[in-house]
């Protein structure tokens, strides 16, 4: 036990020694340096090895990170894609509800003058007067004696010739322009072939009254005596427009598709046809429809336009003229306040 003592002391002893002597404790330093070197290498190789794998660790967590982040960016942009097509809807909705407001807001405007007038118009009936037995009233015409009965007739309800020549200076626009002659049938009193040939526009008036073709050849204006029907079958000529004005109440039921055929045939192409007459959806205007005992019957616009159409016009226009009144109710329907009508067609 004292031997073993002895030596396990001598051998921890025995590196001091050597490391004391001047040559021997270098070389002894070197050589205990160099048997260190293996397990020095071991340890690098360890700690490489944990180097590498941790590497491999991040690298992965950072492979992980960078695909939630890219998961990340496509909701958030999926999210705002989202957040501006609800931006747009309700900015869609918002001009929907304001629109229908609006038209509620009107609709109930309507309502408010409707139910004013029907109050009005309740005020008036638990008013009215009761109608006595007997209504007298005193009739007295300005009658101009000295001229034909008819003319004075036309003079007294239809109007003096300068109001008639504004009233007709409307259709100078819907006139096509030709060198061809326009025709006016049933020229009356000569008011339209006089604007006619003041704006240097060819024209020919034919009239079947003879008292007025009279008068207007005195008055050195183009016009022929005959009846239409007559002189639409036998005449050559080629129109650019052709005008009747208040002349086709004056016709039968088969005159009245006869003007209308033969007008179509002896137009030039794109020529117009422009009829005027009383507007029979107007109450007051059929009421007064029979002063004229030349009159044989009404014609309502739309059987006038049927027509114009059955026999080629094309681009027909209806225009409601000369308004009995200034204003009427929203519920009132408006054409059926207008004296008269015309219809215009183009071939």
């Amino acid at each position: 036990k004292a031997k073993y003592k002895d030596k396990r002391i001598w051998k921890n002893a025995l590196p001091s020694i050597l490391q004391s002597l001047p040559i021997i404790g270098t070389v002894f330093k070197y050589i205990k340096f160099f048997l260190k070197i293996p397990c020095l290498d071991k340890k690098f190789n360890f700690i490489e090895n944990n180097l590498y794998n941790t590497v491999l660790s991040i690298n992965h967590e950072l492979h992980l990170t960078k695909n939630h982040i890219s998961t990340l960016e496509k909701e958030i942009f999926s999210t705002i894609a989202k957040i501006d097509n609800l931006k747009i809807d309700i900015n869609n909705l918002s001009q929907e509800t304001n629109i229908k407001i609006n038209n509620l807001n009107e609709h109930i405007n309507n309502i408010s003058l409707k139910l004013n007038h029907i109050d009005h118009v309740i005020n008036q009936l638990t008013s009215a007067e009761p109608l006595s037995e007997t209504l007298e009233q005193q009739i007295n015409y300005n009658i101009e004696k000295n001229l034909p009965l008819y003319i004075s007739f036309e003079n007294l309800f239809r109007g003096d010739e300068q109001s008639v020549i504004h009233r007709q200076e409307r259709y100078l626009n819907y006139l096509k322009p030709s060198t061809n002659p326009v025709l006016d049938i049933g020229c009356g009193r000569g008011e339209f072939l006089k604007l006619l040939l003041e704006k240097g526009i060819n024209v020919l008036g034919i009239e079947i009254d003879e008292n007025l073709v009279e008068i207007l050849k005195s008055q050195d204006l183009p016009v022929v005596k005959s009846d239409a029907i007559e002189f639409l079958q036998n005449t050559q000529q080629t129109f650019s427009n052709i005008t009747a004005f208040h002349v086709i109440e004056h016709l039968s039921e088969e005159n009245q598709q006869k003007l209308i055929k033969l007008s179509y045939e002896k137009l030039e192409p794109d020529g117009k046809l422009i009829i005027e007459t009383p507007n029979p959806l107007y109450i007051k205007a059929f009421a007064t429809f029979y002063l004229d005992t030349t009159h044989q019957k009404p014609i309502p616009p739309q059987t006038l336009a049927f027509l114009m159409q059955y026999y080629g016009f094309k681009n027909i226009k209806l225009l409601y003229l000369h308004p009995d009144r200034k204003e009427v109710s929203p519920f009132e329907e408006k054409e059926k306040f207008y004296m008269d009508y015309a219809l215009i067609g183009e071939k």
